[in-house]
């Protein structure tokens, strides 16, 4: 056991007195250590989901995930646009232009809720009508402003939810996937035939959970 001790201790020695007449050397390895680890800052990314830290087979993660194949993200990301005046035409417009944009060149959007869209239940006569707040319009009808903001404004389903308080603020809701479908090269489709496998239609392949990476 002394022997072993002796010899750690030299080599510790051995190690020290090189490190001190090999300065430039040291230097310059540890620039370029340094270096090789600041090159993959940018890469390193952290999921701090909450399904990240359960096993596969977690039961409370299988329940959870049953949950998203039916119902969708429990997640939902909220854009807060504000304006001197909600309840104006050139206003609205823009938020119909934002609105369109987020759902056809955004990926992974299962549905964007706003003004533009909000369900409007009402009764006529003996007739249940079920249309979004704004449907038709501007193609197809025009639209009377003090009697949009007096229907949102007397509605709590549509105050501090798609709108504030104080009139200033909309609300534009969007629902992402629960699940995404990565595609499949070319290449591989073919192997799959050659295995004797039935290809997806359109490339797709396996899919799977909304993570970090579509983040």
């Amino acid at each position: 056991m002394a022997n072993l001790k002796e010899k750690i201790e030299k080599l510790f020695e051995a190690g020290a007195r090189w490190l001190f007449f090999n300065p430039i050397k040291v230097l310059v390895v540890s620039f370029l250590f340094i270096g090789c680890l600041v090159y993959q800052i940018p890469s390193i990314s952290i999921d701090t989901s909450s399904e990240a830290m359960l096993h596969a087979d977690d039961p409370s993660l299988l329940e959870y995930n049953r949950f998203r194949d039916q119902f969708g993200r429990a997640e939902l990301i909220i854009i807060a646009v504000q304006a001197p005046e909600i309840f104006n035409a050139r206003f609205l417009a823009q938020l119909q232009s934002f609105h369109t944009a987020l759902e056809e060149e955004i990926p992974y959007v299962r549905e964007v809720t706003s003004l533009i869209n909000a369900r409007n239940t009402r009764g006529h006569n003996d007739e249940l009508i079920v249309e979004d707040l704004l449907e038709g319009w501007p193609q197809e009808k025009s639209i009377d402003l003090p009697a949009l903001k007096t229907r949102v404004m007397g509605n709590p389903l549509y105050v501090n939810h798609y709108i504030s308080q104080d009139v200033r603020v909309a609300a534009v809701i969007i629902e992402t996937e629960a699940s995404v479908e990565e595609p499949v090269a070319e290449k591989e489709l073919l192997q799959s035939f050659g295995e004797g496998e039935m290809a997806l239609p359109g490339g797709i392949g396996e899919s799977h959970y909304f993570s970090a990476k579509e983040k």
